[in-house]
Parts: structure tokens; C-alpha cells; sequence
């Protein structure tokens, strides 16, 4: 089931994605739910080790708008990192991840780029393995009780205790 999902960007980052989906014969929105697929790691790193940005919004010389289709598992993903960072909104992450993208495959060349994509993943696996509790200021383990999650709001303030 897809997501429809509306967000403004750049014309030149625009362009590039258009035209990269149409070098694979894609459209826009199964090209960007495959970087999605490809940088699924970034983003969980993106997710696990950057501090909340307490909904700061990102200046950006918007003048294209695009609609793409994704589909719900990645939507709510998006949701759930701008809610573990405190994000203003999905499409910063959304353009962070797309410019990534681009910027990464300008500097590495086609094979360099998958090459060092999987060895990226790979490590980002043995470092989620060796690491035993991951700490976040808004979403902190309690010692004593392995399987209790607090939640906190950006003051600090306690909302919500999930028992898994």
C-alpha cells in the first residue's frame, strides 16, 4: 500500500532525481523508495546516533514541489526519525537523504559507490552488535529494567513509559 506524499525541494536537486529514475527507467517515486532501500543503514544510524534537533527549520531555496508514492513501512520510518530527532518536518529528512545520496554517488563512481555502500553496512552491523544499549536523551533505557523505554519531551519532562 502506498503513501502519497507532498514536499518541496530545490530545481537542481529536482532535476537529478528525475533524471537518474529515468536513466533506470523508474519513476521519481520507485527511485527514491530504492536510495531509501540502499541507505535503509544511514538512516538507522541517522536514527541511533544523532542528537534531537528540537524542531529547527532548515532554510532552503524551495521552488520545485514533488509528489512521490511510498509506501508505508518507509513513511512511517520518515515519521519516526523526525519524531526521535524532534525534526520540524519529514521533508528535511527526506532532502538530507536525496542530497546524500547524489553527493555520495558524485564523489565515488558507479562500482566504488556499491562497493562501499555494502562495506558501510556491513560495519554499521558489527557496530550495532558490539554496542549493548544505544542512549538517547529522549528515549533512555532504564538499567534495572531491560525492557522499559522512557520517553521525554524536549524539557525533559516525562510522557510516556513503554513496556516491551
Amino acid at each position: 500500500m502506498l503513501h502519497r506524499y507532498h514536499f518541496v525541494l530545490n530545481y537542481q536537486l529536482k532535476a537529478r532525481l528525475i533524471d537518474e529514475a529515468s536513466k533506470r527507467n523508474l519513476s521519481a517515486s520507485k527511485f527514491v523508495r530504492y536510495i531509501f532501500k540502499k541507505l535503509d543503514f544511514v538512516l538507522e544510524q541517522i536514527q541511533l546516533k544523532a542528537s534531537p534537533t528540537f524542531f529547527k527549520y532548515q532554510i532552503i531555496q524551495a521552488d520545485e514541489n514533488l509528489t512521490l508514492n511510498l509506501d508505508k513501512e518507509c513513511y512511517f520510518w520518515i515519521s519516526e526519525i523526525q519524531d526521535c530527532l524532534k525534526m520540524y518536518s519529514k521533508a528535511q529528512l527526506v532532502r538530507t537523504i536525496l542530497q546524500f545520496f547524489f553527493d555520495l554517488k558524485d564523489l565515488l563512481e558507479n562500482k566504488t559507490f556499491v562497493s562501499f555502500l555494502q562495506a558501510w553496512s556491513k560495519s554499521w552491523e558489527e557496530e550495532k552488535k558490539n554496542k549493548r544499549k544505544w542512549d538517547k536523551s529522549h528515549m533512555c533505557l532504564i538499567q534495572s529494567q531491560k525492557s522499559a523505554i522512557l520517553s521525554k519531551s524536549a524539557s525533559h519532562e516525562l510522557c510516556e513509559i513503554l513496556l516491551i
